[in-house]
């Protein structure tokens, strides 16, 4: 029997699924992150063990290699680390027969759409990045430079543009956020407190300087977003908004670069990937008033883009894996 596991690998998590030639799933298996950028031994390791424990799920011998192994991952634009990860992997050889390995921004479109399409994908998760993939498979990028040169439209900078907005409105520093002016600070500052376990702005700066974690800090989006749907709070809400905004500003690049040598589509596919869309109601709508003029269809993936690696490579070993994509994702706009 053949198998073909697919690897989906951000900077938080990482998972993989098992498909057999017929596409069904045998197995599934989740792990921490998988972004060589973050530690590139520990990304190998980790790769190793969900296929290990793959094996062992499935009852097979964890020396005998998958068919295929298709991976996903943040992290892998670098020409030179693509090729030390797809050579180090080879050299496993218990791993797998046939490789494929792209970044994050492909996987989601083989799973929602499979080749041959035109599209965008744009991430929105601890970081965030935006990529259009031509037919051909070919790619413009916008984002997806790290917390430090970008990830603007993240959770990331969402929770860290929140946090400032909290400490300026204490120093009477306004700066560009006009927004505390305006509104109530307070439920956002407490917000701030509790999640983070501190009873004063100063004690914020060993958590980001001392104690630096980034996926912490992003986590803090989840709070803002409480915030803004559970108690409708006006300032959370315009942050979700700021947010939508600059995620809408990485696809205006993506789509400058591509129509200078390509007509515009008829009508634009997008793939919203990570957990900052699962506030499209605020995000999602400020994202779209930026994109009016445009022709589009919005998609969510129901599934993992594990699952879109896996078909990959499939295809790499000359088979072609049956797959409903329909019930892989969720239009939630089309115009």
């Amino acid at each position: 029997m053949q198998y073909f596991a697919g690897i989906e690998g951000g900077s938080t998590n990482s998972k993989l699924v098992v498909l057999s030639r017929a596409g069904k799933i045998l197995c599934r298996k989740r792990a921490g992150p998988t972004n060589p950028y973050l530690s590139f031994p520990k990304t190998v390791a980790t790769i190793s063990c969900l296929v290990a424990d793959a094996k062992t799920e499935l009852g097979l011998d964890i020396k005998r290699p998958f068919t295929g192994l298709g991976l996903t991952l943040a992290g892998i634009d670098d020409e030179k680390i693509h090729h030390d990860l797809l050579t180090h992997l080879k050299g496993i050889t218990s791993l797998a027969e046939h490789y494929d390995l792209s970044s994050d921004t492909i996987g989601p479109v083989e799973t929602a759409f499979g080749p041959g399409h035109v599209a965008v994908v744009i991430i929105s998760g601890t970081g965030s990045a935006c990529r259009l993939v031509t037919e051909k498979g070919d790619t413009f990028r916008c984002g997806g430079w790290g917390h430090l040169l970008a990830d603007e439209g993240s959770a990331y900078h969402t929770s860290l543009d929140a946090i400032k907005m909290v400490i300026r409105r204490e120093e009477k520093n306004y700066l560009e956020h006009e927004l505390t002016r305006v509104y109530d600070i307070a439920p956002l500052k407490n917000k701030m407190k509790d999640y983070f376990g501190i009873t004063k702005c100063e004690e914020m700066v060993p958590i980001i300087y001392h104690h630096f974690e980034k996926k912490r800090i992003a986590g803090f989006t989840k709070s803002i977003s409480d915030l803004a749907f559970q108690e409708d709070d006006e300032l959370a809400k315009d942050i979700l908004r700021r947010t939508g905004k600059k995620l809408s500003c990485l696809v205006k690049g993506v789509l400058e670069q591509y129509t200078n040598d390509h007509p515009m589509p008829k009508k634009l596919n997008i793939i919203g990937v990570g957990s900052v869309w699962k506030s499209w109601d605020i995000v999602g709508k400020s994202f779209l008033e930026e994109l009016q003029k445009i022709k589009l269809k919005f998609c969510i993936l129901n599934e993992t883009a594990a699952i879109g690696a896996a078909t990959a490579v499939a295809r790499k070993a000359g088979v072609n894996i049956p797959i409903d994509r329909s019930k892989l994702v969720k239009v939630v706009y089309e115009n």
